[in-house]
C-alpha cells in the first residue's frame, strides 16, 4: 500500500472523487444541524410567549410588587430635579419620594430589576359619605397624585388649583371628577356638594372639572381604585356608589395634618417582555426574596417599605401550564426526530453502497481497515462539521430564545453522525445466509424489552393522577410506542407480503411476482424505508388530530365559559325586562339569575361565614343549558322545599368548609344542601356561593328576588347569533354587556401558545412528507441499480415493457400500503394515548378534557398530500427504472 495514503493530498482528492455522496451528506447534514439548533430555541420561545402572555394577562393588582401604606411619606424636592410627569409645584412636594425610589428598583439584583419598570405611588383618604338632600348618596375619597396631569385629559371645566393648608377650609375644596363619575352622581361641574371627611368634619366638594383618561388600559386605573370609573353596586336599593376624585397634589400635607385616614401605594409594574423561559424562575426567587422583609428607603427613616406580590404565583402557574404545551411539542418532535434518524441511515448507507467498491480496490491494494476508515472519516467528518456549522449559523440567525446545553450537543451529534454511520457500514462484515441465530435471538429480547417497557410506560402514565407537567416518562410514551408500531410493522410487512407474493406467483403474472420478490428482499435500504414512511405518515396524523382536538376543544370551552348561546351581564331587569328579551326574534329560551349580596351562613358546630346567593329557576336554565359543556345540573336537586329546610346547592369549596354537615341557617333561616358541589362560573359565582331556587327566596328573605343581574339566553337553530346579539342590543341597558361562545373563543384563542401549537402540527405535517419524500428518493436511487439490472434482463428475455413498470408497481406497492396503513394506525394511537396523558384544558381553559377530533378537511388534505408523495415517487421510478431499459419486444404483455 503506497505510504501516502493518510496524506492530506488523499484526503482531499477523496472529497472529490464521489461528488453526489459529499453533497448528498452536506445537504442533510445541514438541514438537521439547522433543526437542532432551532428547536431547543423555538421551544423555549413558546415557553416565554406563554409566561409573557399569562403575566400580561394577569390583574395588575396581581402581578405588580406592591407596597401599601399609610402615606407617612418624606415629602420635598428631588436633588436630581423635576421627575417626569410632574409639575415644579408638584416636585417640590413628591420629587424626594419619587428619586428614593428611583434608588430603590436602581439596588434591585438581575433579572428582577429589569422585569420591573420605574416606580409609581399614589396617596388617598378613605371614602366616606357625602349625603345630602337632593342629591345621589355615595362614598367619595379624595386622591393625591403628583403625576395626575400626565395621565388624563381634561374635558370639561380644569384642574383643580386651591391648596389648602388645612382640612377642612374656609372655602369648598376643589375636586376633578371622571365623566363617568359625574354621570354616575349626576354632578354638573360648578356644583358643591357635603362631604363628611373620616375625622368627623365636614367639608363642602366644588366640582371644577370633567376628566377622561388618556389610556384607560393603563394598570394605573387598577391601582388607583374607582378614579377612572366608580365602583357601582347593583346588589342593594338604591345602587351603593364609591368614587375617588381627584385634588390638587400639592396640598397633601394639609390631609396628613387633618390626621385624615390615608391609604398608599408604593408599586413597580410587571414589564411582560421582559419576561424569558431563562429568568423566569430567578424572577420568582428574587420577588419572593424582597417580600420577606420590610425596606427603608435611602436617606430616610420612614416608612419601612413592606412589600408583596402575586407575580411569583403568577409565573409559576404559567410555567406549569408550559409544561403541557412541552409535552405537546415533545410529542409533535419525538417521531419526526426519529424519521431524520431514518433518513441519516438511509443517507449513511446509500454513500457506503457508493463508497463500498472502491474501497474494496483499496483493500485488495493492501490497506488496512483504519486506513480504509480514516480515508472515508476523515473528509466525511469534515463536511459534517462544516455543514453543520452552517447550519447553525442559519439557526441563530432566527430570532427565538437562547442557544443552550441541548442545542450545542445535538448539532454536535449531527456533524459527527455521517462519518460515524458511513464508516460503520462500510467495515462491518456481511455474511451469507442472514443474519447468525445469536444476532435473531438479541433483535428478539431488544424487540420483547421495547414492548414491554411501552406497556408499562403507558399504564403507568394513564393510571396515574393527571397533572399538565411534563417528564421523562410521559415524554418516553411516543417514542416508545413508534418503535413498537415500527417493531410490528417489521415483524408483520414480510409475512404478509410473502402471502401475496404466494398468491401472485399462480395469478398476478411475472411483474407482480418479480415485484413482490423485490419488496420481501428489501432491497439494498433494507426495511428502513418502511419505518421511514410509517413514522412520515404517523406523525402527520398524529399532529392533524392535535390540531383539530385543540380547535373543538377551544369551542367546547368558550361555550362553557358563557353558558349559553349569549350571556347578558352588568344589567338589574324585571320580569318584564326579561319578558322582552324572550320576545326577541330568534330567541328559544331565556334564563335570569339573581346574584343577591353576601350573606351569612349558619353551620351547628362551625365558625359563621359568608356566602354569596345567586337565584335561579332550575327549568329555564336547564333549558337555555340543554347540551351546553359544564352546565349547572340543578332542575332535579332544587325541585322544591323541603318539610323543613329551603334546599340548596354549595360549592365546592362550601362543601369543603361543611365537612359533611348538609343543614344550617342562612340569615336564621333553614337551609338544606343537596346534590353535588357545583361549578358557578356560568352565573358569575366563584368560591364559596349557594345556589337557590328562586322559588325559595320568599322563604329566605331574600331583597328583590324578581330582579335578574345575569340572563342567559338560548337561540333557536338555524337562527344567526350576531343578529339576535344586535336586536338583543335594543331592548337592555346601555351598559349591558352582552358575550357570545364565539366571542369567548377568539379571546381564548389569544393564548399564543394555540397558534404555536397549530404552527407546529402544520410543520410537522409538511415536514413529514418532505422527509418522507426524500427517504423514499434515497431508497429509488439505493435500489435503483439492482432494480435496473433486474428489468433489463428481464426485457432481455421477453418481458414486455408494460410488465417491467409493473415490477416497479410492485415493488413499491407493499411498501406504500404498509406504510400509509401502518402510520395511520399509530398516529390514530398516539393520539388516543397523549390525550389520556397530557391535559389540554391549559390550552383551551374548559371544564372537560377535549375529545378527540378529526378535522374532514385537514384529514382529507393529509391524505392527498401524501397521495402526491407516492404518486411521486412511482412516477420517478417507472420513469428511472424504464429509462435505463433496452427497448423491450413489440408484443403484447401483460400488465402485471
Amino acid at each position: 500500500m503506497n505510504a501516502g495514503l493518510g496524506s492530506a493530498r488523499v484526503v482531499i482528492r477523496s472529497l472529490a472523487a464521489f461528488p453526489a455522496v459529499i453533497a448528498m451528506i452536506a445537504v442533510v447534514t445541514l438541514g438537521l444541524s439547522f433543526l437542532a439548533t432551532t428547536l431547543p430555541r423555538a421551544v423555549d420561545n413558546v415557553i416565554s410567549n406563554i409566561v409573557r402572555h399569562d403575566v400580561a394577562g394577569s390583574s395588575p393588582l396581581n402581578r405588580d410588587v406592591i407596597a401599601p401604606g399609610v402615606g407617612a411619606y418624606d415629602l420635598g424636592a428631588s436633588a436630581a430635579g423635576i421627575p417626569d410627569g410632574m409639575t415644579a409645584d408638584s416636585a417640590a412636594v413628591w420629587g424626594r419620594l419619587d428619586e428614593q425610589l428611583g434608588a430603590f428598583r436602581d439596588g434591585l439584583p438581575q433579572p428582577l430589576r429589569d422585569a420591573l419598570t420605574d416606580s409609581d405611588f399614589t396617596a388617598s383618604t378613605i371614602p366616606s359619605p357625602s349625603v345630602g338632600d337632593g342629591i345621589l348618596p355615595a362614598d367619595i375619597g379624595l386622591r393625591f397624585d403628583p403625576r395626575y396631569l400626565s395621565r388624563i385629559t381634561v374635558t370639561e371645566g380644569r384642574a383643580p388649583h386651591d391648596r389648602p393648608a388645612v382640612l377642612p377650609g374656609d372655602e369648598a375644596l376643589e375636586v376633578l371628577a371622571s365623566e363617568s363619575t359625574a354621570l354616575q352622581l349626576d354632578w354638573a361641574v360648578g356644583d358643591v356638594r357635603p362631604h363628611l371627611l373620616d375625622n368627623g368634619a365636614s367639608e363642602q366638594l366644588l366640582l371644577v372639572g370633567l376628566f377622561t383618561a388618556n389610556n384607560p388600559d393603563a394598570a394605573y386605573w387598577t391601582q388607583a381604585t374607582a378614579t377612572r370609573l366608580p365602583v357601582v353596586s347593583s346588589r342593594t336599593v338604591p345602587p351603593s356608589v364609591v368614587a375617588q376624585l381627584f385634588v390638587d397634589p400639592v396640598g397633601y400635607p394639609a390631609a396628613v395634618q387633618a390626621q385624615l385616614t390615608v391609604k398608599s401605594s408604593v408599586w413597580f409594574s410587571a414589564r411582560e417582555d421582559a419576561m424569558t423561559a431563562e429568568s423566569a424562575r430567578g424572577i420568582v426567587i428574587q420577588t419572593r426574596q424582597l417580600a420577606t422583609s420590610d425596606h427603608l428607603l435611602a436617606g430616610s427613616e420612614k416608612p419601612h417599605l413592606v412589600f408583596s406580590s402575586g407575580l411569583p404565583e403568577v409565573i409559576e402557574d404559567s410555567l406549569a401550564r408550559s409544561s403541557a404545551a412541552q409535552a405537546i411539542l415533545a410529542t409533535i418532535l419525538v417521531s419526526p426526530i426519529g424519521l431524520a434518524v431514518a433518513l441519516e441511515i438511509l443517507v449513511a448507507r446509500l454513500s457506503a453502497e457508493r463508497l463500498r467498491p472502491s474501497l474494496a480496490l483499496l483493500a485488495a491494494r493492501g490497506a488496512s481497515r483504519g486506513q480504509r476508515a480514516a480515508l472515508v472519516g476523515v473528509p466525511v467528518l469534515l463536511v459534517g462539521l462544516l455543514t453543520a456549522a452552517g447550519g447553525l449559523v442559519a439557526g441563530l440567525a432566527i430570532p427565538s430564545g437562547g442557544f443552550g446545553v441541548t442545542g450545542a450537543a445535538a448539532t454536535g451529534l449531527v456533524a459527527i453522525a455521517p462519518a460515524l454511520l458511513i464508516v460503520a457500514f462500510l467495515l462491518r462484515r456481511v455474511g451469507r445466509g442472514g443474519p447468525s441465530r445469536f444476532a435473531r435471538l438479541l433483535r428478539f429480547a431488544a424487540e420483547l424489552l421495547t414492548v414491554l417497557a411501552s406497556a408499562a410506560a403507558v399504564l403507568a402514565s394513564v393510571q396515574r393522577e393527571q397533572t399538565v407537567s411534563v417528564d421523562l416518562l410521559s415524554s418516553a410514551v411516543p417514542l416508545l410506542l413508534s418503535l413498537v408500531g415500527c417493531i410490528l410493522a417489521l415483524r408483520v410487512y414480510p409475512v404478509v407480503v410473502r402471502g401475496v407474493l404466494a398468491r401472485a406467483e399462480r395469478e398476478r403474472g411475472v411483474g407482480a411476482f418479480v415485484g413482490l420478490a423485490r419488496a420481501v428482499r428489501g432491497g439494498t435500504a433494507g426495511l428502513v424505508p418502511l419505518v421511514a414512511v410509517i413514522i412520515g405518515v404517523s406523525v402527520a396524523v398524529f399532529s392533524g388530530l392535535l390540531s383539530s382536538t385543540l380547535t373543538t376543544g377551544l369551542l367546547t370551552a368558550a361555550q362553557a365559559s358563557v353558558g349559553a348561546d349569549v350571556s347578558i351581564d352588568n344589567v338589574r331587569l324585571g320580569t318584564a325586562g326579561v319578558d322582552e328579551i324572550r320576545a326577541v326574534e330568534g330567541v328559544q329560551a331565556v334564563a335570569g339569575a339573581t346574584i343577591g349580596a353576601t350573606q351569612k351562613l349558619d353551620i351547628e358546630g362551625r365558625d359563621r361565614f359568608s356566602v354569596a346567593v345567586g337565584l335561579v329557576d332550575p327549568r329555564e336554565l336547564a333549558a337555555v343549558q340543554r347540551d351546553v359543556p359544564g352546565r349547572v345540573p340543578l332542575e332535579s336537586a332544587l325541585s322544591g322545599p323541603s318539610s323543613m329546610a329551603v334546599p340548596v346547592m354549595a360549592s365546592a369549596e362550601v362543601a369543603d368548609a361543611l365537612s359533611g354537615v348538609r343543614a344550617g341557617k342562612l340569615t336564621d333561616s333553614p337551609v338544606s344542601v343537596v346534590g353535588s358541589p357545583v361549578e358557578g362560573e356560568h352565573l358569575g359565582l366563584s368560591g364559596n356561593f349557594l345556589i337557590i331556587d328562586r322559588a325559595n327566596a320568599d322563604a329566605l328573605r331574600f331583597n328583590a328576588p324578581e330582579i335578574s343581574t345575569l340572563v342567559l339566553v338560548r337561540v333557536e337553530s338555524g337562527a344567526s347569533i350576531p343578529a339576535v346579539v344586535d336586536a338583543l342590543r335594543g331592548v337592555v341597558p346601555e351598559t349591558a354587556v352582552l358575550t357570545t361562545a364565539a366571542q369567548q373563543r377568539a379571546l381564548l384563542a389569544t393564548n399564543p401558545t394555540i397558534g404555536e401549537v397549530h404552527a407546529a402540527a402544520l410543520l410537522a405535517i409538511a415536514g413529514a412528507a418532505v422527509v418522507t419524500l426524500l427517504a423514499l428518493v434515497l431508497t429509488l436511487v439505493l435500489d435503483g441499480p439492482g432494480r435496473r439490472g433486474t428489468v433489463t434482463l428481464l426485457i432481455d428475455v421477453g418481458l414486455s415493457r408494460r410488465q417491467g413498470a409493473a415490477v416497479v408497481r410492485w415493488e413499491l406497492a407493499p411498501l406504500t400500503i404498509a406504510g400509509l396503513v401502518g402510520g395511520m394506525l399509530l398516529g390514530i394511537a398516539l393520539s388516543v394515548v397523549v390525550m389520556l396523558i397530557v391535559d389540554l384544558r391549559p390550552f383551551t381553559g374548559g371544564y372537560e378534557r377535549p375529545a378527540l377530533t378529526v378535522d374532514p378537511l385537514l384529514g382529507g388534505g393529509i391524505v392527498a398530500l401524501f397521495a402526491a408523495v407516492f404518486t411521486i415517487t412511482g412516477v420517478l421510478a417507472a420513469r428511472s427504472t424504464m429509462r435505463s431499459s433496452p427497448s423491450a419486444p413489440a408484443r403484447e404483455g401483460s400488465s402485471q
